[in-house]
């Protein structure tokens, strides 16, 4: 791995005499090692200017915030640039909205280090992560720097929550970050929160519609994963029961479609199955699942030529799926094509050597 530059490789640290120090400013302590930013390709001492020491103190405050001098930088920072606070903010915020983030990234490390505990500060360290982990996250070359800004960005939420004066908009945004994670019931929480804290009714009206939405979603999620164990343990009527009550309220819920089509199907009500299969066809892009299970259904209904064409299809999509190979060999044998269904029933065996259903086949289909 390449190793990363030494962020403090530039730094200095000089004990500047009283009479210079003076001259400097008055917030200099001559006692105190004063950390200065050596110019770039510049050898020997630096010319030792103001901007050069806060410079230098703010490297060490981003790189090296355990220094036993870090408050007392910290401290004389503020003092010899009282509006740093608002200066630096802008530049962060300007850097971010134009995607530099390494450079807001360092801008509000910066602030953090300089106004430990500011509300303001806290909520602008992890909003940069933030922005930074979802502008890279389509982007597959740097999927490994994303999910790293994404911890960076969870670590600075926490740490921004756990401070006594805690920003209404800290508390939504880290919302809006476990719902990217799919954490739902976290951030169903933190809309919640938000809600409670935030005064503006015209800021809480979006996320009161979307609090809900979540909600609506969890309730719907829970009753599903409750309709699909029914189903799983032979409670069919239950988990169909069930399923009908989410497409009540969800007609378009195409996953709800496949479950219905699934608990019928068990119950041998093939008709019905086949519509509730086909809804899901007409809602979604085909899926092999879908189509294995529609297929099955045609054949118990005797639709053999339409089986064959749904799986056919199912095959293009997932060529070595075994289930989908081993249907079309058994209807390939019920249209009176053994020699096609022993091909399906071979490739079967290649790719799940012992399986039942196809050896069976095979070695009925030898005695014809």
């Amino acid at each position: 791995m390449e190793k990363k530059p030494d962020p403090l490789a530039g730094v200095v640290f000089l004990k500047i005499p009283e009479e210079l120090a003076s001259r400097l400013s008055g917030a200099l302590p001559p006692s105190l090692l004063i950390p200065c930013e050596r110019p770039a390709g510049l050898e020997g001492p630096p010319a030792v200017t103001i901007e050069a020491v806060i410079a230098g103190m703010l490297r060490v405050l981003i790189y090296a915030p355990t220094h036993p001098d870090a408050a007392a930088y910290a401290e004389i920072v503020r003092e010899l640039r009282p509006g740093i606070k608002e200066e630096f903010t802008q530049a962060g915020r300007i850097k971010a909205g134009s995607k530099d983030f390494p450079i807001a990234v360092e801008i509000f490390r910066a602030l953090a280090a300089l106004f430990p505990g500011d509300p303001v500060c806290a909520f602008n360290i992890a909003l940069v992560y933030h922005d930074a982990a979802l502008h890279l996250k389509g982007d597959r070359s740097r999927a490994q720097e994303a999910a790293e800004y994404a911890d960076l960005a969870f670590e600075a939420y926490r740490s921004a929550l756990a401070l006594d004066n805690v920003l209404p908009d800290t508390v939504l945004n880290y919302g809006f970050f476990l719902l990217e994670q799919e954490n739902y019931e976290k951030a169903l929480r933190h809309f919640e929160e938000y809600l409670r804290r935030e005064t503006d009714e015209r800021k809480k009206a979006p996320v009161r519609k979307i609090f809900s939405n979540l909600a609506t979603y969890q309730k719907q999620d829970a009753l599903f994963k409750e309709a699909f164990d029914d189903i799983t343990m032979g409670k069919e009527e239950d988990g169909i029961r069930k399923t009908r009550a989410i497409l009540e309220n969800h007609p378009d819920f195409w996953n709800g479609w496949f479950l219905l089509g699934w608990g019928l199907r068990r119950l041998s009500r093939y008709a019905e199955a086949k519509d509730a299969f086909l809804k899901v066809l007409s809602l979604a892009s085909p899926k092999t699942d879908v189509l294995n299970e529609l297929a099955i259904v045609h054949m118990e209904l005797g639709e053999l030529e339409e089986s064959y064409r749904r799986l056919t299809a199912a095959a293009e999509l997932e060529p070595e799926n075994v289930k989908v190979l081993s249907n079309l060999g058994v209807v390939s044998d019920k249209l009176n094509r053994p020699q096609e269904a022993v091909g399906f029933f071979r490739t079967v065996i290649e790719l799940n050597p012992g399986d039942p259903v196809a050896l069976g086949y095979l070695e009925k289909l030898a005695k014809k």
